[in-house]
């Protein structure tokens, strides 16, 4: 009987050294993950690991506990040792963490959706750190932190996205990072993001305007001009595009064509101050025309009466107009708007 028991040790023995007996460790880690109790399978699966580090069905079993407790830099760190000593989980682990990424990146986009941005932060840094080359999930979180105005995060992310997009498939994020480049002041990013996307397609709106603002900025005023009047042949309508095609015309001193262009503004915003006083400052300041000067600034006060500036020109033109007609009727109002301007300036100093 003895010899009987020797055997069966030796023979359990020499089948862990050889096919390898089931770790009681990693049995009762096991019934603790069927049980739900994952602090105790942790416990288990660590003390298997501790007599054997190799063990790949520990590693397995650990990352998914780990997932369970969304642990997930834990539970990556566990599916990579075991995938790095056996092909044999890899499509359970390949499995468990596309659902992670899945749920994680619709519950962000959910939270985003209802102005969470904390949570769709958290949840979208995960699917990020799960599945760290999936598009979507990059494109998400710079929307996560413009939203909560961490620019330079969401530089990296658009950024990432726009990498992970060569074919320009996802053309809207595209137009986003180039936006983006245009409000933070990079135009000369801006604009190569602008020319990449016009090869890709011509005719986008978007881009094209960009192309026109960004030239703007860094002082290519024909190239910017080309491209205004592009977005305009498209767009004639837009009150924008036709103010800053005024400004561009101001700039490049043809002053008929921006005031053009300005009333073309006003023809779809009348009450726009901005463009009635670039209109009254290119007749008061260029042609001299003091009257045209006089209707436009009597208009712009008209619209903003609190305004010192506005009264301080009018009163300009006005006085100016009277002395070249010399109409004392006109110097009058002129002083009475230059008074006007100064009671204001006493009120706002």
């Amino acid at each position: 009987m003895k010899n009987v028991v020797i055997s069966v040790i030796l023979g359990c023995l020499l089948a862990l050294s050889l096919a390898g007996c089931r770790n009681p460790a990693t049995v009762s880690a096991k019934i603790y993950i069927q049980q739900g109790e994952l602090d105790k399978a942790v416990e288990s699966l660590k003390s298997a690991l501790a007599g054997n580090p190799n063990d790949a069905e520990a590693h397995y079993l650990l990352g998914q506990v780990y997932s369970h407790k969304k642990m997930y830099p834990e539970m990556l760190k566990e599916f990579e040792s075991a995938k790095s000593l056996s092909n044999k989980y890899n499509n359970e682990i390949d499995g468990t963490q596309k659902k992670h990424h899945r749920d994680l990146y619709n519950n962000a986009v959910e939270m985003y959706n209802q102005k969470k941005y904390d949570e769709a932060l958290a949840d979208g840094q995960n699917a990020a750190l799960i599945v760290p080359d999936d598009q979507a999930t990059w494109a998400l979180l710079a929307r996560v932190y413009v939203k909560k105005e961490q620019n330079d995060d969401a530089l990296m992310a658009f950024e990432k996205a726009d990498s992970l997009d060569p074919k320009y498939e996802f053309m809207p994020d595209h137009v986003l990072l180039m936006q983006f480049y245009y409000n933070k002041g990079m135009y000369e990013k801006a604009l190569n993001k602008a020319m990449e996307i016009l090869k890709v397609d011509p005719n986008q709106k978007d881009a094209n305007r960009a192309a026109a603002f960004s030239y703007n900025s860094l002082g290519e005023s024909q190239k910017a001009l080309e491209y205004y009047q592009k977005v305009l042949s498209d767009q004639p309508n837009d009150p924008d595009l036709n103010f800053n095609m005024g400004q561009l015309y101001k700039a490049m001193q043809k002053y008929d064509e921006s005031i053009a262009s300005f009333h073309r503004t006003m023809e779809f915003n009348p009450k726009d101050v901005e463009a009635i006083l670039n209109i009254a400052g290119i007749y008061l300041e260029v042609k001299k025309d003091y009257p045209n000067a006089v209707v436009y600034y009597q208009k712009a006060v008209e619209l903003d009466p609190n305004n010192a500036g506005i009264w301080q020109n009018l009163g300009v033109a006005l006085m100016r107009d009277g002395d070249q007609k010399q109409d004392q009727s006109l110097m009058d109002e002129g002083k009475k708007a230059l008074n006007k301007a100064a009671e204001l300036q006493g009120k706002n100093p």
